[in-house]
């Protein structure tokens, strides 16, 4: 007789059929909808499984390597992208500049953009709380594909930012969006990576109407470590990945940081 465990693990198997089925654009239409759907409870989840807690530690230690203009390439609601405005802002205020404690490998980019940072961001539902938690930051709002953006943009920005991102797209997603990381950035430019290691779904009321399909469609890592082929592999030198903060007793929030090489 099949058992209730049984009759998920075979949904389970069904929905990744067929999102594998899609092509990488309706991926990305199938996550927009999906975080529509999860916006109004994101943050609160984020909030009380301690998600929000840990990322924020984990930026403090990548404050030395920050520098505008930043791109959040997958921004949710802004969170991510908040810290490390204000720890910039921190750091200006003491009177010492972003990268005073780093040597970069090329001299930052000197870009012409409109804003000192922009929050880019599929779910049109997570950009609108976006909008509204970075107001006055000096912060433009952008929606594209995080696999495609705009040629205006690329090799533009001297920091590109991507948090809890990697675990929930499939292998060749993940080498996808690598390369649109590194033709956003200038030469020298640093991608910021908040991973958690190792990935679990944490319940939470927020999260029990979407839980069935992330546990179906997510591919983390297995080994955090072998994150940093998929850079290595496409233009970046790994600089850290040593700053751990615990989400709970079961699993952490990881940072890693890795600086484009790669010739424009």
């Amino acid at each position: 007789m099949k058992t209730q465990k049984d009759a998920l693990k075979q949904a389970e198997q069904y929905i990744y059929e067929a999102y594998c089925s899609f092509t990488p654009a309706q991926r990305v239409s199938f996550f927009a909808m999906l975080y529509d759907r999860f916006s109004e409870g994101y943050d609160s989840h984020m909030e009380e499984t301690g998600h929000y807690r840990a990322i924020r530690r984990c930026l403090q230690f990548a404050m030395p390597y920050l520098r505008t203009p930043i791109l959040d390439i997958t921004a949710g609601t802004g969170e991510p992208l908040t810290y490390a405005l204000d720890f910039m802002d921190v750091s200006l205020g003491l009177g010492r500049g972003p990268l005073d404690m780093l040597v970069p490998r090329f001299a930052p980019y000197e870009a012409s953009l409109s804003h000192a940072a922009f929050a880019n961001e599929i779910s049109e539902r997570m950009l609108g709380k976006a909008r509204m938690k970075l107001a006055g930051m000096g912060v433009g709002f952008i929606s594209n594909n995080a696999y495609e953006l705009p040629k205006e943009l690329k090799g533009k920005f001297n920091t590109v930012l991507c948090a809890q991102t990697f675990h929930l797209v499939s292998d060749d997603d993940k080498t996808l969006l690598v390369r649109s990381m590194r033709d956003a950035l200038a030469p020298g430019g640093i991608a910021i990576v908040l991973e958690e290691d190792p990935f679990r779904i944490t319940q939470s009321v927020y999260i029990e109407s979407l839980s069935l399909f992330l546990r179906a469609i997510v591919r983390p890592i297995k080994y955090q470590e072998k994150l940093w082929v998929y850079f290595t592999n496409d233009g970046f030198t790994k600089l850290e990945d040593s700053a751990v903060s615990p989400i709970d007793s079961e699993h952490a929030m990881r940072l890693h940081i890795f600086q484009n090489i790669a010739q424009p």
